[in-house]
This record gives C-alpha cells, structure tokens and sequence, in this order.
C-alpha cells in the first residue's frame, strides 16, 4: 500500500538514524579527499606551469645573448674587412702615385741618392 508507513521499532530506529550519519561523513570525507586531490593536482599544474615559464624566459634571454655576440662578431669582422679594403686603397693609390712620377732610376741616380742622404746625415 503506498503511501503508508510501517511502524518501526525505537532501536531500528536509532540504528537506521545511525547509519545514515555515517554514511553521510563517508561522504563527506570523500569529498573532502576528492577536493584535496584537486587542490593538489591544480597547485602541480601551476608549479609546472611557472618551471615551463622561467625555463621560456631563460631560453629567450639565451637566444637573445646569442643573437648578440652573433651580432657583435659580425661587427667586428665588418670592420676588420673594412681596415683591409682601406690598406688595399691605400697601397693602390701609393702604386698609383708612383707609375705617374718620372722615372729617373738609372745607376747613376741611386748613387746620387745614396750621396744625398750621407750628406743630409752629416
């Protein structure tokens, strides 16, 4: 018949009364379980999260390092190459210089070159 309740007797009761309260810390406690694993799990994934971020910056400020000294020796060999094109200037326009002035070498002119600075010593 619904609707009706049988009578039950006080110590049924009581022992029903009982078993559901433990079967409601049970619960409880599981969810407190539940919600500490969690907790523990998010805080991991953000430990992990920051580990990944630093080792990012720490890569990125390698790769910036790098891209310098890279940057610093390009320089230096532009430079370096640079002083070489203006000796090479340089030695050219002295061959220059000298294919444009008269040829006096003749054997008598390196003796009176010689003559001229024993003279210009003394």
């Amino acid at each position: 018949m619904l609707g009706q309740t049988a009578w039950v007797d006080p110590v049924e009761m009581e022992r029903r009364q009982e078993a559901r309260k433990r079967a409601l810390e049970n619960q409880e406690m599981i969810r407190k379980q539940v919600e500490e694993r969690e907790r523990l799990k998010k805080e991991e994934r953000e430990k992990i999260k920051r580990e990944e971020e630093l080792e990012m910056k720490r890569i990125e400020e390698e790769k910036r390092r790098m891209a310098e000294e890279v940057r610093l020796e390009q320089e230096k060999r532009r430079k370096k190459e640079e002083a070489q094109l203006e000796q090479i200037a340089e030695m050219r326009r002295k061959i220059e210089e000298q294919t444009r002035a008269p040829r006096r070498r003749s054997r008598a002119s390196g003796v009176d070159r010689l003559s001229e600075t024993i003279r210009a010593s003394t």
